[in-house]
């Protein structure tokens, strides 16, 4: 298994979204076993780590609002590659402003 890490550090300009994302193999299994983010304190601001990624079945497998972090408690998501679908991490500004946010995967494949 390969170890896979996603990650956005930047600036997000207003109503608009940053994603760092990775193409699933057909077939392969996804692990994600650590995902933490930070957003600005507005509830218009979330960091989340999406399944399908601009597909049609987009999917939230976790959504962290101002900071926070994926359990730790022997707790992991998995997902099913078909080489179409992209697991992302991605920082969501919904605000008039642009903000500083950060988002951290560590998926084994």
């Amino acid at each position: 298994m390969a170890d896979i890490e996603l990650k956005v550090s930047q600036k997000v300009l207003a109503g608009e979204k940053t994603a760092d994302s990775y193409v699933v193999p057909s077939g392969d299994n996804a692990l994600i076993y650590y995902f933490e983010g930070s957003a600005p304190d507005s509830p218009l601001t979330v960091v989340r780590l999406v399944w399908d990624f601009g597909g049609v079945g987009e999917e939230d497998l976790w959504v962290l609002q101002r900071q926070g972090i994926m359990p730790n408690r022997e707790f992991s998501t998995k997902v099913i590659g078909d080489g179409v679908k992209k697991l992302a991490v991605v920082c969501d500004n919904g605000c008039t402003s642009d903000y500083y946010f950060n988002a951290f995967a560590k998926v084994k494949v």
